[in-house]
């Protein structure tokens, strides 16, 4: 899981039914002493989904994952969640992003660039690739690229490297991809 900390308040991404049998969802707890910090706020998941991490965006918002539950069945609706956070013990949904067929997973923000980075799988791709989406409007997200690797393209004519080969080859987009001068890792 993720924790933000903001105005006072942590927010805590619950890992729920993946690993243990507990709630899907978020919680927003007021930190303002931290010798007794309290629980204000829950945020219970949508049957199915997973919706473990979580990042702050600007100085008022909050995106949380929205993301399949392995094994569920069923239509579910994946993407990023958006929150505002300008009352931070108060949380409000004012957006959701929707993304394909398991939404996303760990992913990152790169608050200089305003760019979130996250390694989700898209229409035309195999496994998980890297959206690149402008957060200038944190309530309107907007994507700048989707990449993988060349073999991770449909119709590329590259298979996937065999399980023995080098990491240069095997790399999987998990996430959270972070940008160190020109280069994403």
């Amino acid at each position: 899981s993720i924790v933000e900390v903001s105005k006072g308040h942590a927010y805590v991404g619950a890992v729920g039914t993946s690993s243990y049998d507990g709630p899907e969802g978020f919680t927003a707890h007021d930190v303002s002493d931290p010798r007794n910090p309290r629980k204000v706020w829950e945020f219970r998941a949508p049957p199915g989904i997973h919706m473990h991490k979580l990042r702050l965006v600007g100085d008022n918002f909050l995106y949380v994952n929205a993301e399949r539950i392995a094994d569920w069945k069923g239509e579910l609706r994946t993407g990023i969640f958006i929150f505002d956070i300008s009352r931070p013990a108060e949380p409000r949904q004012v957006g959701f992003y929707d993304m394909p067929i398991n939404g996303p997973h760990r992913f990152g923000i790169d608050k200089e660039r305003q760019l979130a980075l996250l390694p989700a799988p898209a229409e035309g791709w195999h496994e998980k690739v890297i959206w690149t989406m402008d957060i200038r409007d944190p309530l309107k997200p907007e994507i700048i690229s989707i990449w993988g690797l060349p073999w991770q393209k449909v119709g590329s004519g590259q298979e996937a490297p065999a399980s023995g080969a080098g990491p240069e080859h095997v790399t999987r987009m998990h996430g959270p991809p972070v940008i160190r001068g020109n280069r994403m890792f």
